[in-house]
């Protein structure tokens, strides 16, 4: 059968999803290599709910809604324009706030700064997360799109019923589909007044007010925290980089510390096979390529001193265990599909193939064993596409994939639960 190619046509709201969907995948927390991703994003999901890489500043929360409740047009195009003018126009104010900041965090966090190709937009990013914490609800959440729809019907039956003629005379207020806003500051940049911080804050907590109170996320419990000491717990969220290393990390329900506990011992015990990873590729790479000896001996020292470290406090068989037993039940809990369960359980086997190695007296840098479980893996995950043992991607490679420490969000947490507990901090 002869092939065919196809063009498909997007608007601009689909041609941004599309690229919010690669900027993901393209996140350096995104990286994936060896398909533990099933237990990372199953931890991130429980730990931050509803937050994404994408995500950059709290107050984005308070300014979408500010600028789409009084939206207006006759059609959802026109209606679609404006708030495309007005996202531009927010750009636009922010980067003017921040021009002359000297802190040396030059972007701040501003989405669709640089304009050009970059043409995400702040609606596109928090949608879902405003949805869940119920500021846009109703018919018109299920998407911009819909809130599109709905704003220009809304419009046309007041004009039908009351008989207006001019969009001037058609209140342009009475958008229902969003939560009744605090008094916006809109010459502050990111900064939250006390109002601000204390109705967001209180927007997360209610998002989770039907869950039993061991099990809530840890947001919500950081953000409980910083109202009753929001300068200690800012201080306290600032000092932990990582959520395992936070101070108060016994006062946590006991569910959410257990999910804590368990994503620091994934992390532990998967780092060695990322390392692993890299190595075999480094070896793999072609006797003359540049670089290549220099791969090879910083991956060797590394997985020397990994093994080291493991091996004194080694991840235990049982807790591998208990993070499967966790996982399987919080993929029952979401009724995932079965793809998801079969990832899930392939992941768990891996990992415990992983942990018996990692853990016995063997040089993991000569073992075929050690070799054949992480080039088997990732050539189950990428078929025709695993670098390990491919001259030509090797050829190119830059030295390091994938080396990096689970977080769960924990960066995009800190920005964004700092936003609101720097609020309540500096007006306490």
């Amino acid at each position: 059968m002869p092939s065919r190619v196809a063009w498909l046509a997007f608007d601009a709201d689909q041609q941004r999803q599309t690229q919010l969907l690669v900027a993901a995948l393209n996140e350096t927390s995104a990286i994936d290599e060896l398909g533990l991703g099933v237990f990372r994003d199953l931890i991130t999901g429980a730990l931050h709910p509803g937050l994404t890489v994408l995500h950059t500043r709290a107050k984005y929360l308070l300014f979408i809604p500010h600028d789409f409740k009084s939206l207006s047009g006759d059609s959802a195009d026109s209606v679609a324009a404006e708030a495309e003018r007005r996202e531009v126009r927010l750009i636009s104010t922010l980067l003017d706030f921040y021009r002359a900041d000297q802190s040396g965090d030059s972007d701040r966090g501003i989405i669709g700064r640089r304009g050009g190709a970059d043409t995400r937009r702040p609606s596109d990013a928090y949608w879902g997360l405003l949805r869940r914490l119920d500021i846009v609800h109703g018919p018109g959440a299920a998407s911009r799109r819909a809130l599109f729809e709905e704003v220009a019907e809304s419009k046309a039956a007041a004009r039908g019923a009351l008989g207006f003629r001019s969009d001037d005379d058609v209140d342009t207020e009475s958008n229902t589909a969003w939560r009744e806003l605090p008094p916006i500051a809109l010459d502050r940049g990111f900064a939250f007044t006390r109002e601000e911080a204390d109705w967001l804050a209180q927007r997360f907590r209610d998002a989770e007010r039907h869950v039993e109170p061991d099990r809530r996320s840890l947001i919500h419990w950081l953000l409980t925290e910083s109202q009753a000491d929001p300068v200690g717990a800012l201080e306290r969220l600032r000092d932990a980089h990582r959520p395992g290393e936070h101070e108060a990390l016994e006062s946590m329900p006991a569910a959410t510390r257990h999910v804590v506990y368990l994503g620091s011992e994934l992390n532990r015990v998967a780092y060695g096979a990322r390392i692993l990873y890299n190595y075999l590729c480094a070896t793999g790479m072609p006797a003359h390529a540049p670089d290549r000896d220099e791969y090879v001996d910083r991956h060797d020292e590394s997985l020397t001193a990994w093994a080291a470290e493991f091996r004194s406090d080694p991840v235990t068989p049982e807790t591998i265990g208990a993070l499967d037993d966790w996982a399987r039940s919080e993929l029952e809990r979401r009724r995932a599909p079965g793809a998801s369960i079969h990832r899930l359980r392939r992941a768990h086997s891996f990992l415990s193939d992983w942990q018996r190695l990692a853990e016995s007296p063997i040089d993991l840098r000569s073992s075929d064993a050690a070799a054949r479980l992480v080039t088997q893996r990732e050539a189950l995950l990428k078929p025709g596409r695993a670098r390990i043992n491919n001259t030509e991607l090797l050829r190119t490679w830059g030295g390091e994939s994938g080396l990096m420490n689970f977080d769960y969000n924990w960066v995009v947490a800190r920005r964004v639960i700092g936003d609101v507990c720097e609020g309540l901090a500096a007006n306490a």
